[in-house]
């Protein structure tokens, strides 16, 4: 009987989570997008300790760009390029770096109190937890099971869609559009489905071929 072979691949990080260079006394700091927020803080902040005397009191401006952050995230990196290190710290805004094409792939789970925007279209690969929030200007496609606050076609764009493998979020919006999901203890989705709008409701189908939407 021939041996079954398994083979393993070890998979490793060839990007750095936070990059930074210098230019013209300022320091931009670029942060991968799709790292999560804890790892990218604790990684940019062990790259300015190696070197506390250079940046310590330097008053150059620190631009931050690549990651989209919540208002706590944003403090979180201030207080430690200003307090700690006396940077003026300046915020690029993500949206202002994307058109509105753009499709946003994001591959962890989204944990309560995170929230996800983007102007276009943004893609899951993981769950979406109670207490979350997902807000694209285009479509949203959730490659897991999602609980958390969801608004495809942000703020009125109601020809967006938005598709889960397992869609058990209580509230949903498309566009200028709100749906609320019936009782969660009595709701539990088993395949994948698709929201949609049509005259002027919001509608909920199985995500097929036959799909309606598609």
């Amino acid at each position: 009987m021939e041996k079954l072979v398994i083979k393993t691949y070890i998979m490793r990080r060839i990007a750095p989570r936070v990059d930074i260079r210098g230019a013209r006394n300022r320091l931009i700091i670029n942060i991968d997008e799709d790292e999560n927020f804890i790892d990218a803080y604790n990684d940019l902040a062990d790259k300015l300790r190696k070197y506390p005397e250079f940046f310590k009191g330097s008053q150059m401006k620190a631009i931050v760009k690549g990651k989209e952050m919540n208002n706590e995230e944003r403090n979180m990196i201030r207080e430690l390029l200003e307090t700690r290190f006396g940077f003026n710290t300046l915020f690029l805004n993500p949206v202002e770096q994307k058109d509105d094409q753009l499709i946003k792939f994001v591959r962890t789970t989204i944990r309560s109190g995170q929230v996800i925007q983007t102007p276009g279209h943004v893609v899951i690969l993981g769950d979406v937890n109670d207490g979350s929030e997902i807000k694209a200007g285009g479509n949203i496609l959730i490659m897991g099971r999602t609980n958390g606050l969801l608004h495809a076609g942000y703020p009125n764009k109601n020809d967006s869609f938005i598709a889960a493998f397992r869609l058990e979020s209580l509230q949903i919006r498309i566009g200028n559009i709100i749906s609320r999901a019936p009782d969660r203890k009595r709701y539990r989705a088993d395949i994948p489905e698709i929201a949609y709008v049509k005259d002027d409701k919001i509608f909920i189908e199985p995500l097929n071929q036959k799909s309606k939407m598609l």
